[in-house]
């Protein structure tokens, strides 16, 4: 298997895939089986940093209970934002939820 992969190193990242399942052939073959045909797209670190903060952002002002100007001062403390900003992801968090959630 590991020549046939190296043949297809060229065009593919199954090589790199196979290493991450640390060479484990059953694990590997599992997510062939998964997602075999698939494009998948991996959003960078960043991304996902920022779509926890985001996340956060929105959990935190839904559970202000009437505190949303003190939260909201503690969320832009907290990530290095403007207080309007944090209001901003807040409202762009909660419609991007409702739309892929209904």
């Amino acid at each position: 298997m590991y020549l046939t992969l190296m043949m297809l190193a060229k065009f593919t990242l199954m090589p790199e895939v196979l290493e991450f399942f640390d060479w484990d052939t059953k694990r590997f073959l599992r997510f062939i089986d998964l997602f075999g045909g698939t494009a998948i797209n991996v959003p960078k670190r960043e991304e996902v940093g920022r779509m926890a903060r985001n996340v956060h952002i929105l959990r935190a002002m839904e559970r202000s209970d009437g505190h949303a100007p003190t939260v909201r001062r503690n969320l832009a403390e907290l990530y290095g934002l403007s207080e309007e900003r944090v209001k901003k992801i807040y409202m762009e968090t909660q419609r991007e939820m409702q739309d892929g959630c209904g």
